[in-house]
């Protein structure tokens, strides 16, 4: 389970993050490198404006498949995330049950039982220098008192439960430092400008 749930949030929000963040940022960057004042005289390419829907049309095909594949991927590994979630929610509904079950019940007799016979009483009076009552009365009160509540119960016992939360917490700090490295770093290095590209570009049509 804890293999799952980090396969699960590595790769979903390396996929969200690529869909919703690096694609745009890459399109804005490729057009912002067409865009110049005055139309370079040394370069002369040839193209059928008229074709240009076409173009994007065979181009947005071809990107559907990516996105549909993507989308295929999060719907799959959510629907597994939800099963799991539902199994662990009744795995520890049944112990939770057991243990609600078991818990013994506050009567007469269990007092007896639990601080012993009236002999065992007129004995310990006797005998109270040992310190044998305060030994069972500090045990007893060490113990870790059973939940009422099933909610709590599930949030504080449920593995499943502590692992989305470490989760969480990792890639939280994770996008922070994409965020801050792509704004910082990635999109301040160009491999590419405008003269460089129309240079390329007037080298494919010699």
């Amino acid at each position: 389970m804890n293999l799952f749930i980090h396969l699960y949030f590595l790769t979903e929000f390396e996929i969200l993050f690529y869909i919703f963040y690096i694609m745009p940022l890459e399109k804005e960057l490729i057009l912002g490198l067409l865009e110049f004042d005055d139309a370079p005289s040394y370069i002369n390419i040839t193209l059928n404006l008229s074709k240009c829907p076409e173009y994007q049309d065979r181009l947005d095909h071809t990107n559907h498949k990516l996105w549909n594949m993507c989308v295929y991927y999060l719907i799959a590994i959510n629907s597994i995330l939800v099963l799991l979630f539902c199994r662990d929610l009744l795995t520890n509904y049944v112990k939770f049950g057991e243990n609600v079950a078991s818990s013994p019940k506050c009567n007469a007799g269990s007092s007896l039982m639990a601080f012993g016979s009236g002999n065992n009483l007129s004995e310990q009076k006797k005998n109270d220098d040992r310190g044998i009552e305060m030994v069972s009365f500090v045990k007893r009160g060490t113990e870790e008192p059973r939940e009422t509540w099933f909610f709590i119960y599930y949030w504080k016992k449920s593995v499943f439960v502590a692992e989305m939360c470490k989760m969480v917490q990792f890639i939280v700090l994770v996008a922070v430092f994409e965020y801050l490295f792509f704004k910082l770093v990635v999109n301040k290095y160009k491999i590419l400008d405008r003269k460089t590209l129309l240079c390329n570009l007037a080298k494919k049509n010699l």
